[in-house]
């Protein structure tokens, strides 16, 4: 029913209270008013300072090769980027 909502009859029956931006699935309202509006970043990397308002974003993090190394992965290409292979 979602795909058929979204995709062919094109309508989003949840909108945001705060800027008006309108969502097919509820989730995805209730995750943009968190990130947003309420600035929330309840993901925080466990290497360094930074933070993130979704998990997926924090584990793009960690693949990046600042984190690479420490993590054992991408050690080839952490080797070229530092100039030593």
């Amino acid at each position: 029913m979602v795909h058929k909502k979204k995709v062919h009859e094109k309508r989003k029956e949840y909108v945001c209270g705060h800027c008006g931006k309108k969502f097919v699935r509820k989730p995805n309202l209730l995750l943009h008013q968190k990130t947003v509006h309420e600035g929330r970043k309840d993901f925080a990397c466990d290497k360094c300072e930074k933070k993130f308002s979704q998990k997926g974003n924090l584990l793009s993090h960690h693949r990046t090769i600042m984190h690479a190394t420490s993590a054992g992965r991408n050690s080839e290409v952490n080797q070229i980027c530092r100039g030593t292979k």
